[in-house]
């Protein structure tokens, strides 16, 4: 899952000096990486690309995986993957001096919003389920903390909610990696000075949505499952 705080928890474990190969990657399913391979023809692959065949080639040694997967606000993450890098994957959106065109973007959203009445949280279908066997519902997860850690398997996960990563980060990982973190996380990937980062925050201020879409959109299962309803309700009135 993309805008999930992935790069800074990677650069994490790397400052901590980890054995076990890691591999920062997007994808766990190959027909979907293949498919989101086209939308790189002409340019270099991102190096989660290559990383995720690596994975898949551990998958077919039926090593010990251990995965990390982080949850987010479904509206902020959505928001934050459009701005994330927009030329590649949202090109209807640019406009011809690089910016996004906010008209395009608020269309856009509410056309994003409808299809998250129906669904959210697809990657779990469709990247986590179908290459682990396990449904996201059936993992440990402990709504209070924001995490949870689950054996299945060859599989070791810690599914952590982004809310909660600051402030439970060092306990989840500790549980996961029976060891201690000596350095801190650290946000890395929050680019001040990025081209997009002044429309970016300008929107989020903008973005207002209606109250009933939204709460369709949260009332989903995995929503409910990986928050409580006083942060539901919060995400509600943030984006209402």
């Amino acid at each position: 899952m993309r805008k999930v705080a992935s790069t800074e928890i990677t650069n994490l474990l790397k400052r901590n000096n980890i054995d076990n190969p890691l591999f920062h990657i997007h994808f766990l399913n190959e027909e979907n990486l293949e498919r989101n391979k086209k939308k790189f023809i002409g340019k270099d692959l991102p190096g989660h690309y290559y990383n995720t065949k690596k994975v898949l080639n551990y998958y077919k040694k039926d090593r010990e995986i251990i995965l990390i997967t982080v949850v987010r606000d479904p509206v902020a993450q959505m928001l934050s993957a459009i701005f994330g890098n927009p030329i590649i994957h949202y090109p209807f959106l640019i406009c011809k001096d690089g910016s996004i065109d906010e008209e395009k973007l608020l269309e856009y959203i509410n056309k994003r919003i409808e299809e998250m009445k129906a669904s959210v949280f697809d990657w779990f279908n469709y990247e986590f389920k179908k290459s682990t066997g396990l449904s996201i519902l059936d993992c440990q997860y402990d709504t209070v903390k924001g995490y949870g850690v689950t054996r299945y398997k060859n599989f070791k996960i810690l599914v952590i909610s982004l809310e909660k990563l600051n402030e439970n980060y060092k306990e989840a990982l500790g549980q996961l990696l029976n060891r201690r973190l000596k350095q801190p996380l650290s946000r890395s990937n929050e680019n001040k000075d990025g081209f997009y980062t002044q429309q970016y925050e300008a929107v989020k201020k903008k973005v207002k949505l209606n109250k009933g879409d939204l709460e369709q959109v949260y009332s989903h299962d995995y929503v409910r499952f990986f928050y409580d309803n006083q942060m539901i309700q919060s995400f509600i009135s943030r984006w209402s």
